[in-house]
């Protein structure tokens, strides 16, 4: 019950939101990420409010904007789950995740400037835009816990 308590704080007044995507971390800031969760829930799951809070705090201690966009694709495997990608092959498998990413990073940061970072799906997403050599906007790709995005019938 208290994290739940926290976690509801940390919604209302540890971040805002500037558009339609969440940002953490101030304006000012001299890096700039885009972070994509894991498979969760339509709404950030208790998982993902606690990865927030940790970005929360690295934004603070190392002078960190994130942009924290939520997946819309329905998980095919996963009843009401929410992911970035599924088995992509195509630019068009990746389109929603391009144009999230880059609305993501109009919302929240002054410049385009930014690098993305992908946890477990969004981690299978960033590392799918690079297999794939997709024209991208961000600096550097960096996937965490993210075991895919290539295929055994990649060169």
């Amino acid at each position: 019950m208290r994290l739940a308590f926290l976690a509801l704080i940390f919604i209302l007044l540890g971040s805002f939101a500037h558009g339609t995507t969440e940002c953490i971390g101030s304006v000012k800031a001299n890096r700039f990420i885009v972070y994509l969760h894991g498979i969760d829930t339509e709404s950030p799951s208790l998982q993902e409010l606690e990865n927030r809070g940790v970005l929360k705090e690295l934004a603070k201690s190392l002078n960190i904007r994130f942009a924290l966009p939520r997946a819309k694709v329905a998980c095919p495997t996963k009843i009401h789950q929410m992911c970035w990608t599924w088995a992509a092959k195509t630019s068009v498998d990746l389109a929603p995740v391009k144009s999230a990413i880059e609305l993501a990073a109009a919302d929240c940061f002054p410049s385009k400037n930014y690098d993305v970072l992908g946890f477990s799906n969004g981690g299978i997403a960033v590392a799918s835009l690079l297999r794939l050599c997709e024209k991208v906007d961000f600096n550097l790709g960096i996937t965490v816990g993210a075991a895919g995005g290539w295929f055994s019938s990649d060169p």
